[in-house]
């Protein structure tokens, strides 16, 4: 047997073909393949003018359109010609080829810790030309992954938000690449990331009576996008919004205050997050 030629490249398989026999006994040939150890016979092409096979490793997985054969691994193989006989020729002599390699691993991956209820991931273009998209996986604690994105490679930015977290969740997030022939790199390893947390509540709560009534003043929530604060009555079972001030200190007119009432403040910021509201304020008139 002469002439075999392999194809190196393509996906999870190797296309070989040879030349025809010269023996017009011939009515088939064998295909061996070996990678690391000895030859082991593959495949039977039947017919003298069936000149070309395409090794896919055996059968293919379920759902998938490609072989069976490792990615970037490189084969051996020779092919001999049989007769109506069953008589065999010698084995070609061996020829290599090397399937295409799966993309690698993606880097750079980036989350973020300050969106309210939603985490951003980034991440750099890999340096394969054939990546299709990129598959983003988010775990609690980081060992049961869910996919929460596929992200196109043609996107200007390459980058996918988790939305509807709750503020101040921990979250795992991990990526890999898939190229146009459907290879898969591993996964890159996994980055925490974190909602942005809500304003602390309000602290050191004091009121100084006036002629206009009670003065409340508090210290200021630590964050540095607070916006303002929110200032309620508190009831047995629930509390109602009495106003909002801009800065750490809001006067109760006597019509509110009537009696007296106990208050209670919460912290605004930027994103709209409210902190929890602070403790009370009981606010009693001298009689």
């Amino acid at each position: 047997m002469a002439g075999l030629e392999t194809v190196s490249g393509r996906p999870r398989e190797i296309p070989l073909k040879w030349q025809v026999s010269t023996d017009e006994k011939v009515v088939g040939y064998a295909i061996s393949r070996a990678s690391d150890g000895d030859f082991e016979e593959v495949a039977t092409v039947k017919g003298m003018e069936n000149c070309e096979y395409v090794d896919q490793g055996g059968e293919r997985r379920r759902g998938s359109s490609i072989g069976t054969l490792q990615d970037g691994t490189t084969y051996r193989y020779r092919v001999l010609a049989f007769n109506t006989a069953g008589a065999r020729s010698e084995w070609s002599e061996p020829v290599e080829a090397t399937t295409k390699v799966a993309p690698g691993i993606p880097v750079g991956l980036e989350t973020t810790t300050n969106l309210p209820r939603a985490v951003r991931t980034t991440w750099r273009l890999n340096g394969e030309k054939d990546i299709r998209e990129y598959v983003v996986e988010s775990s609690a604690d980081g060992r049961r992954f869910r996919e929460c994105a596929r992200v196109s490679a043609d996107e200007a930015v390459l980058a996918a938000t988790e939305n509807g977290l709750r503020d101040n969740e921990a979250k795992f997030y991990r990526l890999k690449a898939v190229d146009s022939d459907t290879l898969e790199s591993g996964w890159c390893e996994a980055v925490a990331g974190r909602t942005k947390p809500l304003p602390d509540a309000p602290a050191g709560l004091a009121f100084e009576l006036t002629d206009e009534g009670a003065v409340v003043r508090w210290s200021a929530a630590p964050q540095p996008d607070i916006t303002g604060y929110k200032v309620w009555r508190k009831g047995l079972l629930s509390a109602q919004e009495l106003g909002r001030a801009e800065r750490t200190e809001y006067t109760v007119g006597p019509a509110e205050l009537g009696k007296g009432l106990t208050l209670q403040v919460s912290a605004l910021d930027a994103d709209g997050l409210e902190s929890e509201r602070s403790e009370p304020l009981e606010i009693k008139l001298p009689r």
